[in-house]
């Protein structure tokens, strides 16, 4: 085991038990202290971080399966483009715990314990065997950190319902004796920013020392880069056209720099100033998931994004739709069944008709009409809807639906929607159903958290990632005042379980790997290898962040400044990529396979500034033709 990861844990079991120790003794001896995260929860919520919804405690549930569900999806892309011989290896090992692990945490199963795995041992030290080391992971472990203190596992869940059935195993799950509330949560939510904050700042330091970013040049540049951007044959044209585009994409990271500094700051300010830095944020975290090619970093920082500052969308009880539906007949129930299931927030309250006939002389609806078919009413609107627009409606309402909404809307502006509709309700009433015992229906109310303090360990865990965030945030470098740091202290290094981690991404020496790239091609059947285009651009292999971080990144950022053919000297990764696209294509026995390599003259530094884009051609370096087998 690595010697530094055995230094890390330690000095992270130290500094915790620590500050536990304070904690209990001040609450023990100073009960004042006992109510300090209380008021800063209450003062958050006035501010920063409001609650819009008493269904809280459903919301993080929500996400939490999310959360899985990005680490499952990259997990699996990982162990798709793993070698046979290498299942076997402690990658293979890690692989199959992230596998197993990121699916517990979808479906809350002995969730507080993949969370620590996960923060504990996988990205500290699987990622290094797996070489998927990545800023995505430190986002990761700041967002499982959230989950962990805000027992996320237990609503919506196995875990909730194997607790809530054996209340006296509950200990042995990870679980306090009561839901951490709205208070807990918001504290949560400011240690979560707090950390993130602190990381801007950090890659803030870092960008002032880096002429790319204080000209603004890396804009274009990063815009343009075959490796980094997914649109850079899109964007390069208009560069070329005018001098306009090109100050656009330089100012584009230089006003992130302003927002490294205002993030923090104008959340706690709150009001417009907030609205500004959550505006700002979600627009640069979209603009990565859609542009930036970072693995799964730009989906890690959109769900911190939600976590934090998810406003009323799909949340607000106030606007309930009443739902009228006949109880005794069975296939109405299982719609209002379906819909109690996945109704997390109770935006629709159930009405069945056989007890509620002042409701429907109210609303003027025909009981008899009920019988036959749903009908849907939003008291504020006093508008009644059935048919086809009821699902649409409720496709609207129902935030678990949302994902079918476009696809019932395509279906009405096609008249397709509509017709199915009738025909299959042509089919219903041809073949009556009766349901004399309607079956029970969920009640997610019964989550619905208290307002009850912080848990001691809840205290103890906050203020741990405090101190060791601050720790971090003290030993943060400037270079431009020619201080170097203290990133090798042990507690800026402990610091990293919680996310808190060196940052220096787009800086002038990573943009030049857009200068030098490959392409490997089957002789036999003159197809691409999916690893880079012609163009330079990343094509499917990609998919697997340990081909990215491991292989191509190593690559290009290797041969950065190199004027020569690359083949002999990375001639193991280019082997490593043939002998995976062999085995993920199903292809055994000998291939030959031309290796190409390819050159492109950086941009002139001196003409951005100047806000002219100039491109050179690409030049062919080499030509390397050798066998792969397997």
């Amino acid at each position: 085991m690595d010697d530094g990861y055995v230094l890390l844990l330690t000095t992270f079991a130290v500094s915790f038990a620590a500050i536990a120790a304070i904690v209990y003794l001040s609450h023990r001896f100073v009960p004042q202290t006992s109510g300090v995260l209380s008021r800063v929860g209450i003062f958050l919520q006035t501010r920063s971080f409001p609650i819009f919804t008493p269904y809280e405690r459903n919301r993080l549930a929500v996400l939490r399966f999310f959360f899985g569900l990005v680490l499952f999806m990259r997990a699996v892309d990982v162990a798709s483009l793993l070698l046979p011989e290498e299942h076997f290896l402690p990658m293979g090992y890690f692989s199959a715990f992230e596998l197993i692990c990121s699916l517990f945490i979808m479906f809350g199963f002995a969730t507080q314990f993949a969370i620590g795995f996960f923060l504990l041992v996988m990205w500290l030290l699987g990622e290094v065997y797996l070489g998927t080391t990545t800023l995505g992971n430190d986002i990761a472990a700041m967002v499982a950190l959230f989950f962990l203190i805000t027992e996320a596992g237990r609503t919506l869940s196995i875990d909730g319902y194997v607790v809530k059935k054996y209340p006296q195993i509950r200990p042995f799950f990870g679980y306090g004796a009561q839901l951490p509330g709205n208070e807990s949560i918001t504290v949560a939510k400011f240690v979560l920013i707090l950390s993130y904050g602190l990381v801007c700042i950090y890659s803030l330091m870092m960008h002032l020392d880096d002429p790319a970013w204080m000209t603004g040049s890396a804009g274009p540049l990063l815009f343009v880069n075959n490796f980094m951007f997914r649109f850079h044959y899109l964007v390069e044209p208009f560069l070329l056209q005018s001098k306009l585009p090109v100050l656009a994409a330089r100012m584009t990271l230089v006003v992130m720099m302003m927002w490294y500094v205002i993030l923090l700051p104008f959340v706690l300010i709150g009001g417009w100033w907030r609205m500004t830095a959550i505006v700002w944020g979600m627009l640069f975290f979209l603009l990565s998931a859609v542009g930036l090619q970072l693995g799964s970093l730009a989906y890690f920082e959109i769900l911190l994004w939600i976590i934090c500052f998810w406003p009323q969308w799909g949340v607000d009880p106030k606007r309930k739709l009443l739902l009228f539906y006949n109880d005794k007949r069975d296939m109405h129930d299982r719609t209002a069944q379906l819909l109690r299931r996945v109704d997390f927030f109770d935006r629709v309250t159930l009405t069945p008709v056989s007890t509620n006939h002042d409701a429907l002389a109210r609303f003027g609806i025909s009981a008899d009409a009920v019988l036959e078919d749903l009908h849907g009413v939003i008291p504020e609107d006093n508008k009644v809807v059935s048919g086809y627009r009821l699902y649409l409606l409720l496709a609207r309402h129902v935030l678990v639906l949302w994902i079918v909404f476009p696809l019932l809307w395509l279906g009405k502006l096609l008249t397709i929607g509509p017709a199915i509709y009738r025909f299959v309700t042509a089919r219903r009433k041809a073949t009556p159903e009766v349901c004399l015992q309607p079956r029970p229906k969920p009640d997610w109310a019964a989550t619905v958290p208290g307002q009850q303090p912080p848990s001691l360990v809840f205290g103890m865990v906050v203020w741990h990632a405090i101190f060791l965030g601050l720790a971090y945030g003290l030993t943060t470098p400037v270079p431009i005042m020619g201080h170097d740091g203290y990133n090798n202290h042990p507690l800026a290094q402990a610091a990293r379980v919680y996310g808190d981690t060196e940052i220096n991404v787009f800086n002038r020496f990573d943009l030049q790997m857009m200068d030098v790239w490959f392409t490997l091609t089957d002789v036999k059947t003159n197809t691409v290898l999916p690893v880079f285009d012609k163009d330079g651009s990343r094509l499917a292999m990609h998919r697997s962040i340990r081909i990215y971080f491991s292989y191509t990144l190593r690559f290009r950022r290797g041969e950065v400044g190199k004027n020569d053919c690359a083949f002999s000297r990375r001639e193991e990764i280019i082997r490593y990529l043939t002998q995976v696209w062999m085995h993920s294509s199903g292809l055994t026995g000998t291939r030959e396979i031309l290796y190409t390599q390819y050159y492109r003259p950086h941009p002139d530094i001196g003409l951005l500034t100047q806000n002219v884009y100039t491109k050179s051609p690409a030049q062919l370096r080499c030509e390397v033709t050798f066998t792969s087998t397997r």
